[in-house]
């Protein structure tokens, strides 16, 4: 089925007719050359959806709000501030195989430190998160924060309710083994 991100806004007032915007409007029929009464879906990020038939120039018809929540816990990924490519790479991957949150921080020893720059690399990031969620078929759009410093990072890991792993090159225990025996994983799993 056919996807676009729209914002909340859009999904608040939505009832059995829902107006387009002008970019989904765009995207649906110009690029993707979709006719009237094909049927697609909207997306907020947030885990609503909004199925119905297109109907030109610029409106949803017959919608249908869901609400889609994971069945899984949330998986948090903490991710060092590397090239620009890598980075992008890793927050693309990470959402289609279902990461609930990105988290960066700077490496006391990483060559690559954002500075003023973090707002807009960030922002990228989060642009990014939403398209692979829209490709990879997901109702909410993970969340993309930082550059932490390592004591916030481990602040923040403290107060994590489930496990976080560290990888260790040569580690004896797989992390399905240890995540199959610690109770906490029902929690989440926070990966550094």
């Amino acid at each position: 089925m056919r996807r676009a991100h729209v914002d909340s806004a859009v999904l608040d007032g939505a009832s059995s007719t829902l107006p387009l915007p002008a970019a989904a409007a765009h995207r649906l029929f110009r690029v993707l050359r979709l006719h009237d009464g094909d049927v697609v879906e909207l997306f907020d990020g947030t885990g609503r959806l909004a199925r119905g038939r297109l109907v030109a120039p610029d409106r949803l018809e017959d919608v249908t709000l869901v609400s889609a929540d994971d069945a899984l816990p949330p998986l948090v990924v903490v991710q060092a501030v590397v090239r620009t490519d890598k980075l992008e790479l890793v927050v693309q991957k990470g959402t289609e195989l279902g990461a609930a949150a990105f988290v960066l921080f700077d490496a006391e020893r990483g060559q690559v430190h954002l500075g003023d720059r973090a707002d807009k690399r960030v922002e990228r990031l989060t642009r990014i998160a939403a398209e692979a969620a829209r490709q990879a078929g997901r109702a909410r759009v993970p969340s993309v924060s930082g550059p932490e410093g390592l004591a916030a990072l481990a602040e923040r890991i403290g107060a994590f309710a489930g496990v976080c792993a560290i990888g260790v090159p040569g580690a004896e225990d797989a992390l399905s083994e240890v995540l199959a025996a610690d109770p906490r994983a029902a929690g989440g799993l926070v990966v550094v």
